[in-house]
């Protein structure tokens, strides 16, 4: 009955949601940079979030933009140095989207010329109801609150892991830091 409910209830938001809107976001490359900011198309459907995420590209994009200009030219009075063009991709995709809440990860790649691009993670939840960003960790009783309750299988799941790509067992007492646990609060 339940599943039934759930199911009934995606159909009706799906329907009255109309068409997807296209995914916005801009994507530039010049002699000095590649910039991609991407975001999925249920950001475009809530125009406070969509002006959010429209600022924060754009300041990315001039700010990236004004950083990689200053590195060609200190590359051109230093012959011989040469400049690899920089480059910096957001992408924002949807991880869920509920009748109250629509929440979102970041996938960030930046390239400023050194050996291999580095990444990085964020997350954002949106509370439709308010039209407001929230931070996720405010989802919950406290950071310590979400630690507790996830933490022993969120430990386990990452040695999994880590044992499988390593080809051996993780031993968190080793003292590396590698094989010590994270706090799930500390994550995007």
């Amino acid at each position: 009955m339940l599943r039934r409910t759930i199911l009934a209830t995606a159909a009706v938001l799906l329907v009255a949601a109309g068409p997807a809107p296209k995914p916005g976001g801009v994507e530039v490359k010049t002699a000095d940079y590649t910039f991609s900011y991407r975001w999925p198309a249920a950001v475009d459907a809530i125009p406070a979030l969509r002006s959010r995420l429209a600022k924060d590209q754009d300041q990315l994009k001039r700010t990236f933009a004004r950083e990689a200009a200053d590195a060609r030219r200190e590359a051109a009075a230093d012959p011989g140095r040469p400049f690899p063009p920089y480059a910096l991709s957001v992408e924002w995709k949807v991880v869920a989207t509920l009748p109250g809440w629509l929440s979102l990860s970041q996938d960030i790649s930046v390239f400023e010329g050194g050996a291999h691009p580095n990444s990085g993670f964020d997350s954002l939840v949106w509370d439709r109801k308010a039209g407001i960003e929230r931070p996720p960790l405010d989802l919950f009783a406290s950071p310590q609150a979400l630690d507790a309750a996830i933490g022993a299988p969120f430990c386990e799941a990452l040695d999994r892991e880590r044992a499988a790509r390593r080809g051996a067992p993780v031993d968190r007492a080793s003292g590396d830091e590698f094989d010590a646990c994270i706090r799930p609060s500390g994550q995007a």
